[in-house]
């Protein structure tokens, strides 16, 4: 993952949430053996460093879920007290929810029940991955938080590590992509008026960089996760939400790229890229299965981009994402879907673009050179109509104006 700011410790706490009733030790006897396995993924040496400051947060007994715990989840009755209050959820105090809610075994308690429970060979989060299409979307936020969360404390080991040994300036790291960087220095950010580091003075507020392709970058936090960056980039003008998978990547705004007409009306294939078409069942729509890296709201995103696609919610648990052409009223095109992706590309397309703008096809210039020949023969006939009115017009007139001489020479 790319080296973005790194996580602050409520953040952090919030995924691993290590102290009171789920204090973390490593030895048989730890309370909670799904956050065990989760801080195994953190370096040893780091790990002992985090977890008296994870622990500090709730010194003695104030941790606003050791009631729920003793009331539902005690230690003789189970292993996994975060897993367990996730199954009672509804049960939970809000105190103790407000503390918990991003934390895996919580969040994803459903989920480790049904697929889970007694997979231990890949861990709890390999498992969720392995079957993401199948995971509630808090589920998935939540694997990407944890994702986050590792990463940013690895970022943070490596950083360390380099300050202990005085490699400022040779030593790289490499990240999940294969790339290497120069690791972040130790000493603190400097900061803008607005609160910002001033390499973020050319992003939206909030993100870092520039980075790589000039892009933005910034982690999953308990305040903005994905839909909140999603909105907080294309709120800002000029910018867009790249989509990638997060588990790998920081969530990602970049400049928007200047969109040339042709590329919605000319030559361009229906589909958005990495979709495919459907040619049977209930008409000829594009379609792309759930991937990690493109999920829901990425593939509504992609659909809605093109004017000439309409959105079609379906489960995507057994259905793959769907979005079909959408002709005007009044259109219609038979056979094919090439015919449709013929007629979108050019005449047609000038129709739907037109009715998207409200704008009438008289008060726009309409190029016949590219309509197909069914449009084209009805505008023909329209055409004809029109100039043998105004030929019958001109005619009257004519022979108006010829009696009226005729009758003045009289």
């Amino acid at each position: 993952m790319e080296d973005a700011r790194p996580m602050g410790l409520d953040d952090i706490a919030s995924v691993l949430p290590a102290a009171g009733p789920f204090r973390w030790a490593d030895d048989a006897d730890a309370p909670d053996h799904f956050l065990k396995e989760m801080m195994h993924l953190i370096q040893p040496g780091f790990r002992e460093q985090l977890v008296p400051l994870l622990e500090s947060r709730f010194p003695g007994a104030s941790h606003p879920c050791a009631e729920d715990v003793a009331r539902h989840c005690p230690r003789h009755k189970t292993d996994a007290p975060l897993h367990c209050l996730g199954l009672h959820a509804q049960h939970v105090s809000a105190a103790c929810v407000e503390e918990v809610q991003h934390a895996v075994p919580f969040v994803c308690s459903e989920e480790i029940h049904r697929f889970c429970s007694h997979r231990h060979d890949q861990g709890v989060l390999g498992c969720l991955e392995e079957h993401g299409v199948h995971l509630g979307s808090r589920c998935a936020d939540a694997v990407v938080a944890a994702r986050h969360t590792l990463a940013s404390l690895e970022w943070s080991h490596k950083r360390a590590a380099a300050a202990v040994s005085g490699d400022h300036h040779h030593h790289k790291v490499t990240d999940q992509a294969g790339n290497q960087h120069q690791p972040h220095q130790a000493q603190p950010h400097h900061h803008s008026p607005h609160g910002h580091p001033d390499d973020s003075k050319h992003c939206p507020p909030g993100w870092d960089g520039p980075k790589a392709a000039a892009c933005c970058i910034r982690r999953w936090s308990a305040h903005c996760g994905l839909t909140c960056s999603v909105s907080d980039c294309s709120a800002a003008a000029g910018w867009e939400f790249r989509w990638a998978d997060f588990r790998t990547h920081p969530y990602i705004c970049c400049p928007k790229a200047a969109r040339r007409h042709a590329e919605y009306l000319g030559g361009q294939q229906i589909c958005p890229e990495g979709w495919k078409v459907e040619e049977h069942g209930h008409g000829h729509c594009c379609r792309k299965p759930w991937t990690w890296d493109c999920g829901e709201h990425c593939a509504h995103a992609q659909c809605q981009h093109n004017i000439a696609l309409a959105w079609h919610p379906v489960d995507d648990k057994t259905e793959e994402y769907k979005c079909c052409p959408e002709m005007p009223a009044g259109i219609k095109v038979d056979g094919s879907f090439e015919n449709v992706q013929e007629s979108v590309s050019h005449g047609d397309s000038a129709l739907l673009e037109l009715d998207s703008m409200g704008s009438s096809w008289i008060s726009r210039p309409f190029d016949l050179s590219g309509v197909t020949p069914s449009v084209a023969a009805v505008a023909a006939v329209g055409v004809l109509a029109v100039g043998l009115m105004l030929f019958a017009c001109i005619g009257s007139q004519g022979a108006s104006s010829r009696r009226s001489r005729e009758h003045k020479d009289h």
